[in-house]
Order: C-alpha cells, then sequence, then structure tokens
C-alpha cells in the first residue's frame, strides 16, 4: 500500500512538473506574441494638433500657408509699436513653451522671422504692425522620433515603446475549432529617448513623467493561434 502511495505521489509530481512546463512554454509564447505585436507600438507626443481656425488676421494667407508647409510647427506673435500686442489671439504661449522646451533637448531647430502686417481688405501694409512668426523644424533627433508621419493627432514624437515584463494571467478559449487566449500582461517601456528624460520636457509634457513613473503597468492582449504560431491583434 505504501508502494502504491509512494507511486501515485511521483506519478502526481511528474504530471505537475509537466503542466508546469507547459504553462511556462505556453506564457514564453503569449510574450513573444504581445512583444512583436508592440515593437510597432510607439508612446507618442504631438505637435502641430489639428485646428478649425486657420490663417491669422492680418497676416497674408500665402505665407501662412508657406509656414505649415515648410515647418514641423510655427508660432506667430504680433507686433504694435515696437511691442507685443496685448490680447493678442494668434498668439499660444503655451504651445511656445512646448516647442521651446523640445529645441533645448535636440529635438526641434528654431527660427524666427518678422512679416508686414497687410490690411485684409485694402491689403496695403499697416503702419508700425508687424508678426514675429518663430518656425521649427526637426533635427536629426527628431527625425528619429517622428519618421516622419503626420497622423490625424498631429505630429509624432516618439520616445519608447513597451516590452513584456510578465504575464499576469490568462484564459484560453476554442469557439468554432478556433484557438485564442486573452492575456493579462505587465510592461515596461524599454529604447526610452534621452530627450523624453530631460525635465523641462517633462514639466511641459507631463503626459511623459506619468507614463514613465507609473508602476502599474498592465494591459490585457487577445491572441489567436494560427499555423505561424500564436499571434497577437492587441
Amino acid at each position: 500500500m505504501r508502494m502504491n502511495i509512494k507511486k501515485t505521489l511521483m506519478i502526481s509530481a511528474t504530471v505537475s512538473a509537466g503542466l508546469l512546463l507547459a504553462a511556462c512554454g505556453k506564457e514564453s509564447d503569449f510574450k513573444s506574441a504581445i512583444n512583436e505585436s508592440l515593437k510597432e507600438d510607439y508612446s507618442c507626443i504631438h505637435i502641430n494638433q489639428p485646428s478649425f481656425f486657420r490663417g491669422v488676421r492680418d497676416l497674408p494667407e500665402q505665407a501662412y500657408e508657406k509656414y505649415q508647409k515648410d515647418s514641423v510647427d510655427f508660432v506667430i506673435r504680433r507686433k504694435e509699436d515696437g511691442v507685443w500686442a496685448k490680447n493678442d489671439n494668434s498668439y499660444d504661449e503655451k504651445k511656445e513653451g512646448q516647442l521651446n522646451a523640445l529645441v533645448k533637448a535636440g529635438v526641434l531647430s528654431k527660427t524666427e522671422k518678422t512679416e508686414p502686417a497687410v490690411d485684409e481688405y485694402s491689403k496695403k501694409p499697416i503702419d508700425n504692425v508687424s508678426f514675429v512668426v518663430e518656425t521649427y523644424t526637426l533635427t536629426k533627433e527628431g527625425e528619429k522620433a517622428s519618421n516622419n508621419k503626420k497622423s490625424y493627432y498631429g505630429f509624432p514624437l516618439c520616445y519608447a515603446h513597451k516590452e513584456v515584463d510578465k504575464i499576469e494571467n490568462y484564459r484560453e478559449a476554442s469557439p468554432g475549432g478556433m484557438q485564442i487566449a486573452e492575456v493579462k500582461y505587465s510592461f515596461r517601456y524599454v529604447d526610452i529617448a534621452k530627450w523624453a528624460k530631460d525635465k523641462e520636457v517633462q514639466e511641459q509634457f507631463p503626459e511623459i513623467k506619468e507614463a514613465l513613473d507609473n508602476k502599474d503597468n498592465t494591459d490585457v492582449a487577445g491572441l489567436e493561434k494560427t499555423g505561424k504560431g500564436w499571434q497577437s491583434g492587441l
């Protein structure tokens, strides 16, 4: 009887070890599949976000369109009698602060140009009124961060991407003969750009600091078993 109990325990241990190895192997496959999808899932900020408002009063339309075409983003500020105009609706101080932080961090370069103010009806120059236009273009570091791909949300500057840290849990199902799994995983940020760690950049874009400092990073991915193994559509 004791021998049977001993054998039973040995068999149970062997089965348990086999199941554990199988689970570990499956989790490894899940991790690989999710990481493959995460390679292109970058964390980014966006500048030059779309606006319903186009043009600036007394700035010729062709000049405005030229700055739109030739720069990643730009800031316009009105001068009257040699001083900055009060209640200047064309000036975005917050955006200027964000863009200048990216200049200091080496992502953007900045140039300034003065444009004359022109009356929109008579098309004649307006005395003692002008615009200072600050234009921003990508540096090599900026090109690396953006891939020159403007999206619906604006011009992206990507600073990191996610990588699976641990498979937390999963559940599988087989609807209609398919093999699918819902996988909860924790992740960390990798390949973090140096400029994203800059204090001033993080002050101007608090979402960067919030993302990188968050210690409770978890997400859920949907996977399907195919002839090429587990595939993730996240």
